[in-house]
Formats: structure tokens, C-alpha cells, sequence
């Protein structure tokens, strides 16, 4: 009983130093390189990634490999970088601010933002948003579906997934196409707020109608 009860302590312990780990997140290093734990669990992987290390609301710019690891002093895909693993252009670290992000990571739940609803048909989508450029000119459910699209209030610097659910990037956007959105009509050019989970909202697609523009799949409306 004494070994059972010893166990269930170490194993609690475990536990709760793991999720103590994904909540701070930050720069981590192992005996194969440095790699950046998101917070949640994650890491990035096989992709660039902005990352403000210090918080002084200026990100960086590195490579991490498909094992998720930094590449360091080495030109990568054409793009120097430094012992770091920063981006440089003639020596100087690229930066971009990100003070305004809206940082999922550091305050976990529910995005909400505020802007204008507006409920299109599949044509206005295409020539409103899409420059005339129409992926799927035989789906014909496609065609048939009404988009709710949500404008904001200028452009927003957000956490977003991508479609794939691995890797999370930093996108100014200043609209979201809400395909989940149910009585979107009820809205329709009216100002609302909305809410979604921004681990549901996912990098645009050029496969799908409206081109271009980011999803966020559980939005809804607070009345």
C-alpha cells in the first residue's frame, strides 16, 4: 500500500511540473539543440516563426527543423541566420512588432473581438473578395451555402493555427470568415461581438471559398 501511495505522488508531481512547463512555455534546450515550447504542449516544426523571447513587444524571426529543433548560424532556404537563430539582413536582426498581439498563449480561452457582420452570397464572396478568382466553379454546395464574414475594427495581430493543427503563426487580419457561425442573417451588417477559440481558427486556404481569409470555426455571436 505504502509503494502504491508513493507511486500516485511522484506520478501527481509529474503532472503537475508538465503543466507548469506548458504554461510558462519559453526557449528549452537539450543535448540536441534549442527548441521553443509554445505553452500548450507544442513546439514549432518544420516552419519560421516570430517569437518575442524577451517581451519587449518585438519578435524575432527562426527556423525550426521538422524534429522542431532552431536551425543557428547558417543560411537557411536563402534567409541568413545567426548564432541565435535569428533572421539577419546584413547583419541586422529582423524585427516586427507584435506589442498589440492578441497572445493566446499567455491568456488561454476565448477570443473576443468586435467589428461588423456581413452575410454574402457565394458570388459577392468571389467578386468582393476573392478578385473574381473562383477554386471550386463546379461545387455546386459551394455555390448554394451563404458565407458570414466578420469585418473588424482595423487590423488585429492574432495567434492562429495552422489547417493541420502543428504550428501556430502570428497573422495581421482584419476579417474572418465564420463558417460555423449558425443565423448569421439574424446579424447581418449589424456591429457584433464574437467569441471563438482561437485553436479553432485556422491559417486562410486558397482551395476554398472565401480565398485568402482565415476561419474561425466555433465563432459565435454574444448577445
Amino acid at each position: 500500500m505504502k509503494s502504491i501511495k508513493l507511486f500516485l505522488f511522484v506520478f501527481i508531481l509529474m503532472t503537475v511540473f508538465s503543466i507548469t512547463a506548458y504554461a510558462d512555455g519559453g526557449w528549452r534546450r537539450d543535448s540536441r539543440g534549442w527548441w521553443y515550447d509554445r505553452g500548450d504542449g507544442g513546439w514549432p516544426n518544420g516552419v519560421w516563426q516570430w517569437i518575442d523571447g524577451n517581451s519587449d513587444g518585438y519578435a524575432e524571426c527562426y527556423y525550426f527543423d521538422d524534429s522542431g529543433y532552431c536551425k543557428l548560424d547558417t543560411v537557411y532556404d536563402g534567409y541568413q541566420l545567426n548564432s541565435s537563430g535569428m533572421w539577419t539582413v546584413n547583419d541586422q536582426v529582423q524585427t516586427r512588432y507584435i506589442g498589440d498581439a492578441i497572445d493566446h498563449f499567455k491568456n488561454p480561452g476565448r477570443t473576443v473581438l468586435e467589428g461588423t457582420l456581413k452575410v454574402m452570397s457565394y458570388d459577392e464572396v468571389i467578386s468582393t473578395l476573392g478578385g473574381g478568382f473562383d477554386p471550386t466553379p463546379d461545387y455546386e454546395p459551394a455555390h448554394r451555402r451563404k458565407y458570414a464574414i466578420f469585418y473588424l475594427d482595423g487590423i488585429h495581430i492574432i495567434n492562429i493555427m495552422s489547417g493541420d493543427g502543428d504550428n501556430c503563426f502570428l497573422e495581421d487580419i482584419d476579417k474572418l470568415y465564420l463558417p460555423g457561425l449558425r443565423e448569421g442573417a439574424k446579424y447581418n451588417n449589424q456591429r457584433v461581438k464574437i467569441s471563438f477559440n482561437f485553436r479553432r481558427a485556422v491559417t486562410p486556404t486558397d482551395m476554398e471559398v472565401p480565398v485568402g481569409i482565415a476561419r474561425a470555426l466555433d465563432a459565435y455571436v454574444i448577445e
